[in-house]
């Protein structure tokens, strides 16, 4: 009984080394990368390695053992991608195929070329190709699965045919086996896209990489991108889009991302002797680095106001009353240079008014009875300046965040000045224009004001 049983374990052990010895002897190149790193090429060519032995059809030679017997014969694989080299190799490591090829990137979309080589005749068995879109970790899960089932001579659904959410299977006489559980595999259609930059011929800029100049077509997928222009001295703002989800097939370059701008600061105008000083706050936002749209509001003053009512008096110093208010829609567009300097020009537009009053006395000639004679006699000049924008240059200073703004804005606008001297007599202001030799410009005309605005800038 013992002797039968012996017998038994010969023949299955014989049996099984005869099934073994039936699977053909392989060996593994490295991809050759293109267009990505080597290590990632290296861990590609190790799943690859890796779906063959689970297929069962060949006698896999293992990665380590194969690196030590090429070392020993002081053989380089770095450079070996032609078939001879591969027999070569082959006959070295007393292999019957050898496996070869590339893994290779596109634009957005990967690609991997595997050939099979009898080692004996030299010639090509098989060859297998496929196209991935998307991530690297696809070709991973997917490229290599399907191209390990091919060379296996298994049937295989077609990864870029199968449906959205399914699983890719590999069909055998008897059974349905998963190569991979997570391979579901979209079906939609590349979309293509002109990228377009917002400045005549700059230059477009997408994940850190140069693109071209002005227009471009591009193969969109659904990841998101980083897209970036570059002109002159400026390069905008990163803006991360994902293409695929645009409306229409163009998308401009260089004029969507946006920041919060916030400033502070003292404004004053000069108008003839006067300066007329108030604060200007303002609120907006940049695109980009290079335009900037801004809400400003101006208001300010100084003693004195209550003399817009006041009756003659011959008491009175030399006095001015100012009341300035106003608001404006800014744009300016700035050149930046690095992160410190911003130079800039632009227009404004709203509405401000200024009312100014001086009082002072002047020697003037005065008849009373009987009798002619100069005496200081008070002086009012009522001055209104209504400005409805214009022009403007800037200059800003700093680092990154914070900047000093200095703006000189020439508002342009029209202007009243009516002058009146005080009749000490009857207590009542006397307009100076009636008398032509006591005329003192009154009347109505257009003026440029320049003004000048010295701002604490503010990047959120």
């Amino acid at each position: 009984m013992k002797l039968f049983i012996l017998m038994l374990a010969i023949v299955s052990c014989l049996s099984a080394q005869d099934q073994n010895s039936s699977k053909t002897n392989i060996a593994i190149l490295n991809l050759d990368a293109i267009e990505i790193s080597a290590q990632e090429a290296q861990i590609l060519t190790k799943k690859l390695s890796s779906e063959l032995v689970k297929q069962g059809m060949y006698t896999v030679l293992d990665r380590g053992e194969m690196e030590a017997i090429l070392q020993e014969q002081g053989f380089q694989q770095t450079g070996c991608t032609s078939s001879e080299c591969a027999v070569e190799v082959g006959q070295l490591l007393g292999v019957q195929k050898m496996i070869a090829g590339s893994v290779g990137k596109l634009g957005t979309i990967y690609y991997v070329e595997v050939r099979m080589i009898d080692v004996t005749s030299s010639k090509i068995d098989k060859t297998v190709d496929h196209n991935q879109e998307g991530t690297i970790e696809k070709v991973l899960t997917v490229s290599m699965p399907y191209i390990a089932a091919t060379l296996s001579n298994k049937q295989v659904v077609e990864p870029a045919k199968a449906k959205e959410d399914s699983t890719l299977f590999v069909e055998t006489q008897s059974q349905k086996v998963v190569v991979d559980t997570v391979v579901p595999v979209a079906i939609e259609k590349p979309k293509e896209l002109t990228l377009f930059s917002h400045h005549n011929r700059g230059t477009i800029i997408m994940d850190g990489k140069v693109l071209g100049k002005d227009k471009i077509v591009i193969t969109a997928d659904n990841t998101d991108v980083i897209l970036q222009e570059k002109k002159w001295f400026y390069t905008s703002k990163p803006d991360t889009v994902n293409l695929a989800k645009k409306k229409g097939n163009t998308a401009g370059v260089g004029g969507n991302a946006k920041e919060a701008i916030l400033s502070a600061g003292y404004f004053s105008a000069r108008n003839g002797e006067s300066i007329l000083p108030a604060v200007r706050l303002s609120a907006g936002v940049i695109r980009q680095s290079a335009n900037s749209h801004e809400l400003a509001l101006i208001f300010g003053g100084l003693d004195g106001i209550g003399m817009f009512t006041d009756t003659p008096s011959a008491t009175y110093d030399e006095k001015t009353g100012i009341v300035v208010v106003g608001g404006f829609y800014e744009w300016c567009y700035d050149i930046e240079l690095g992160q410190v300097l911003k130079i800039g020009a632009g227009v404004g537009t709203g509405y401000m008014l200024v009312r100014e009053q001086t009082l002072r006395t002047i020697a003037m000639p005065i008849t009373l009875p009987h009798v002619t004679q100069t005496v200081e006699v008070p002086v009012l000049n009522d001055i209104t300046y209504v400005s409805f924008g214009g022009p403007k240059v800037r200059t800003a200073i700093g680092y990154k965040k914070i900047f000093l703004e200095s703006m000189v804005t020439f508002n342009m606008g029209i202007q009243n000045i009516s002058s009146q001297r005080a009749n000490l007599v009857a207590s009542e202001w006397i307009n100076l224009d009636k008398n032509p030799l006591e005329n003192y410009g009154n009347g109505v005309s257009f003026k440029v004001m320049p003004m000048l605005s010295l701002n604490l800038l503010l990047t959120l």
